[in-house]
Parts: structure tokens; C-alpha cells; sequence
């Protein structure tokens, strides 16, 4: 959501003309988004585990996306897949929330986004939940105990009011 949201016109990553505007030179359909709502998403993929005090694993999701593990990748791979790169004052409104006790991804990595939006004049707001881990579970708890309906409306009602208040309404 945040490198979709971020990657507005970056010709290198606009997805290729597909259905009957593909065949003219006329105008395409735009993949530019008019907000976004991050929940816990991952940002800087060579920092993932160094931020959160443990070391690189020799294999990583992080490296399966990547093509190549990020602690060699080149930094030119690196930057291309790092959200950071494409904070422009051009970007939409964000909407970024995490958990306190995310043991998976540190709270520097969306606090760090959301200094930069803005410092860019973006709307920004960063909100973190109380007692809660990544995608708001619950430390410690797995399957259905796992979550916590009141923090899990709290998010949902954030997004929501985000949304309308950011969002145009239509009629």
C-alpha cells in the first residue's frame, strides 16, 4: 500500500498498458491512489531486522522478494524497493498505524515514513495501539484468541473516519 501510494507517476514501475488504450496514444487509465491506509507494512526491507536488535538470516522473505538477500543486494535494488525513495510532496494523504509491541517490525520504520511525509507537506498521522504486536494481534496468542476487538475496532474506526474525511464524497 505505501510504495503503491508513493510511486505515482515513477515511469519505471507504471504498470503496462493493457485493453483496448494499449493499442492508442491516447490517455491511460491512472494506478495513482488518493490515500492510503499502512497497517504494519514493511518499508525499509535491509533494515528489517536490524531494527528490531536481531541479525540477518541467511535466507530471508525479505531477499525472495528482493531477488537477491539484502545484505547483498545492490544498493541500486535496495533504493528501488524502498518506500523512502519516492516521498514527494506529490504524495496522498497517509494514514499509518502500528502496534506498541510489534516484535517484527520496529515503530522507527513507519515513524521514520511518517516524519517524511511530512516534512514534504504531506497529511500525515502515525498512530500506534497499546499492547498489541503486529497487524494488532496480540502478543503472545495465536488463531482466533489472537486478536482484540477493541483495539480491532479502534483501527477500523481510524480508517474509517481517515477515509471520509479524506476521501470525496459521492453522491
Amino acid at each position: 500500500a505505501v510504495m503503491t501510494g508513493l510511486t505515482c507517476g515513477v515511469a519505471s514501475l507504471e504498470p503496462p498498458p493493457t485493453g483496448p488504450q494499449a493499442q492508442s496514444a491516447g490517455p491511460q487509465p491512472s494506478d495513482c491512489v488518493q490515500a492510503v491506509v499502512d497497517w504494519s507494512g514493511f518499508l525499509v526491507l535491509e533494515h528489517m531486522f536490524t531494527d528490531i536488535g536481531k541479525p540477518m538470516p541467511e535466507i530471508s522473505q525479505e531477499g525472495a522478494f528482493l531477488g537477491c538477500e539484502p545484505n547483498a543486494c545492490s544498493p541500486d535494488v535496495l533504493k528501488a524497493a524502498n518506500p523512502m525513495t519516492y516521498v514527494t510532496d506529490k504524495a496522498p494523504p497517509f494514514l499509518i498505524q502500528h502496534g506498541d509491541a510489534d516484535v517484527i517490525l520496529a515503530a522507527k520504520q513507519p515513524q521514520d515514513l511518517n516524519n517524511a511525509l511530512r516534512a514534504k507537506n504531506v497529511p500525515a498521522e502515525f498512530v500506534v495501539y497499546h499492547g498489541v504486536g503486529h497487524m494488532f494481534m496480540l502478543p503472545g496468542k495465536s488463531g482466533a484468541a489472537a486478536g482484540d476487538p477493541a483495539n480491532d475496532q479502534a483501527v477500523l474506526d481510524k480508517m474509517v473516519q481517515f477515509l471520509d474525511s479524506t476521501l470525496p464524497q459521492r453522491k
